[in-house]
Order: C-alpha cells, then structure tokens, then sequence
C-alpha cells in the first residue's frame, strides 16, 4: 500500500483508555468474586469487550505502520524545535513542535508531524515533552517517511510503537482473563 495511511481510532488519549479498560475488566472480576447478583458470564463478557476494543487499536496501528513500510525516505533537517503551550482558558496544555525541512525531486518540503496521529497529542505536563525535544534539536539531521503520491505528508516516525506494544499487552492480558474466568 502507498497511499494516505490509516488514521488511528482513537488518538489522543489511547494509553488512558487502554489502562482504563484493564482496570475496569480487573474491578469486574474483583466485584464479582464480592456481589453474587454478578453472573459470572457478565465478567467474562465486559474483559471479552475490553480485549476486544485494546486488539481494534493494536491492529490499527499495525495496518497504519504497514501502509507506511514502503514509502520512501529523504534526509531532513530539524529547522524548529520546541513546546508549545496551549491556553483555552479553562485548562493549559502542552504539545511538541518539531519542524524539519527535506527535498523530494529537488523541492523542498516541511513537516509537523511526528508520527501519524501527532498533530493530535498533548499533555498538562511540559516535562513530558522534554525527551521529544532532546531527540530533536534544531540543526539535527533526521530521516523523513514520506507519502509517494503526496510528498508535502511526512513523518519523522512510522507509528507509535509504545501504544501498539501497549495494546497488544493488554490485549493479551484480558484474553488470559477471559480464558482463565470461570
């Protein structure tokens, strides 16, 4: 595949509805071993449900990272690095800016995006943000994937592989559980 990759599920906030899913498949278990009006068939169902949804994301990802394993690469430069900070008012969030410029067939290009999805990340902690930063100095010359059919879409990375290890984590955990439920 070549074209656009996949957009994932759910972007911003995965790793919190992940963790969240397993917590409520663990509470379940944990309450139904305590209240007997929870049929046990209703515990094994909700931990199928989660593992369900974690597996839907794994898969997502693993088809966005493989839409992009063949599209080519260019040499970039980081020309902008740095957090930016977002005030509705109400709350204050933080985002990485990491901009770099590449050329495809001696036109040059700039970029955003970290990974695909990246545009929607963001965090109530700056410090989060720091490693993004330290990884991406200005002046650093980095390796940019781009789409072959529309070379102003790049990304300095293929996928977010702590998310999709994370899912399939989970997933495999509540699978465990549902086999192992009575």
């Amino acid at each position: 595949m070549t074209g656009r990759p996949r957009r994932a599920i759910i972007r911003p906030w995965n790793m919190l509805l992940l963790v969240g899913m397993f917590i409520v498949a663990v509470l379940a278990g944990w309450i139904s071993d305590r209240i007997p009006a929870l049929p046990p068939e209703t515990v094994s169902y909700l931990v199928l449900l989660a593992g369900t949804v974690t597996l839907a994301i794994f898969v997502n990802e693993l088809l966005v990272y493989l839409s992009m394993r063949r599209w080519p690469e260019a040499e970039g430069v980081v020309i902008r690095s740095e957090t930016v900070r977002m005030d509705d008012g109400e709350s204050i969030m933080y985002r990485p800016l990491v901009q770099c410029s590449y050329q495809v067939d001696g036109t040059g290009h700039t970029t955003e995006a970290l990974h695909p999805g990246s545009e929607n990340i963001s965090s109530s902690f700056e410090s989060h943000w720091r490693n993004v930063m330290d990884r991406y100095p200005v002046g650093a010359e980095v390796t940019v994937t781009y789409n072959p059919q529309d070379h102003s879409e790049a990304y300095l990375r293929k996928t977010n592989a702590v998310k999709a290890a994370a899912a399939l984590f989970i997933t495999l955990a509540l699978l465990a559980l549902f086999l192992l439920a009575p």
